[in-house]
């Protein structure tokens, strides 16, 4: 990195997550803080380079860490396959719609309330 280079803010952002994390099990956090740094890194990759296979690499590690998860029941983990689906549709829309519209089908869960 250049040292001119603006610093990533994803640290500062992983941190504030991850404060926000309490009442959930291990696994829904491990899958939650995958899919921001997902997220952030997409983005990123995206809005600067159109980087398609830095951002396909990176959902990628998001769905390995989504099918070792072990919490597929958890609508924390409904959020994150949503938002995994969401990321690929640039690159993928057709698959992205037909499998958005069959996600639509199962009703959508609620999380519970922050304590």
């Amino acid at each position: 990195m250049a040292a001119d280079a603006p610093a990533h803010p994803a640290g500062k952002s992983i941190k504030k997550l991850t404060s926000k994390t309490e009442g959930l099990t291990d696994p829904e956090k491990r899958v939650l803080i995958a899919t921001h740094k997902a997220i952030e890194r997409v983005s990123e990759v995206l809005n600067k380079d159109y980087a398609f296979n830095v951002a396909i690499a990176e959902l990628m590690k998001l769905s390995n860490t989504l099918a070792e998860g072990g919490c597929p029941d958890s609508p924390v983990y409904d959020e994150c396959v949503r938002a995994l689906f969401q990321m690929l549709a640039p690159m993928a829309p057709h698959l992205c719609s037909e499998v958005w519209h069959g996600l639509a089908s199962f009703p959508h869960p609620r999380l519970p309330p922050a304590k």
